[in-house]
């Protein structure tokens, strides 16, 4: 791993939002966590060098359109750790005053994200769990039925269900969230190969083909979270 000791200078907060960048002439969109008004954390499998230097757009909630920032590859860490997952540490060159204090207030008023995670299978269970929490800081909870999970939903920025061992308990509780005045984003891990389940589920939640690869979890995790932080600001997630 290559590291910065000033990487920590500012106040920070795993804030989750969409952003985009160009590499080697492609356009790349990721999500960034661990914002700060110094920089961001973008988890991804190959970070770009040290030095790289990179013009990004991001849509900070309280803005209307996507701002244009530029950065340089800080530092990396060049494989999964207990602090968190691959990826690049980027430190913005200039932020206006204006978006410095935007940020500083998102990160002073940063609220821990609270993820349930649902499923008979113990060991899915715990490795999803522990997975989401390295790719951005979180509570999780864990429970082998949605029964009787309904009032805590509430709670919930984001249910992860598996949709394998008992589809029909799993289509009544993705049921009885779309009746609640904010449904927090939903996810359903489902085999692929289960044609019949995958059609009950799709109209209600995410699909995650299982086995679940990490990478997929990623995008479908922090793509929910986003949406979390959007909405609590009024902001669409998109970034144009």
């Amino acid at each position: 791993m290559v590291d910065d000791a000033g990487r920590r200078g500012t106040e920070r907060a795993p804030v989750v939002l969409q952003l985009q960048y160009r590499s080697a002439g492609h356009l790349l969109v990721n999500y960034c966590t661990n914002l700060s008004r110094g920089g961001v954390f973008i988890p991804c499998p190959d970070p770009l060098p040290a030095g790289t230097h990179l013009q990004l757009e991001v849509l900070v909630p309280g803005h209307d359109t996507p701002t244009r920032l530029d950065a340089d590859v800080r530092w990396l860490r060049t494989e999964d750790e207990p602090d968190g997952p691959t990826g690049m540490g980027l430190a913005f060159r200039d932020v206006d005053s204006a978006l410095g204090m935007r940020i500083d207030g998102l990160v002073t008023d940063f609220e821990p994200l609270r993820v349930f995670v649902i499923g008979r299978h113990e060991s899915l269970r715990t490795a999803i769990a522990s997975q989401i929490r390295m790719l951005v800081h979180c509570e999780t909870s864990e429970y082998d039925s949605p029964v009787g999970l309904l009032d805590d939903m509430g709670l919930a920025d984001l249910v992860v269900v598996d949709g394998n061992p008992v589809p029909e308990e799993t289509l009544a509780f993705l049921k009885a969230l779309q009746t609640l005045d904010r449904p927090p984003p939903r996810v359903v891990l489902c085999s692929s190969q289960a044609a019949d389940r995958r059609a009950m589920f799709s109209p209600l939640a995410r699909l995650l083909d299982t086995p679940v690869d990490p990478r997929v979890l990623k995008d479908v995790v922090l793509g929910g979270l986003s949406q979390v932080y959007a909405e609590r600001f009024g902001e669409s997630p998109v970034v144009g």
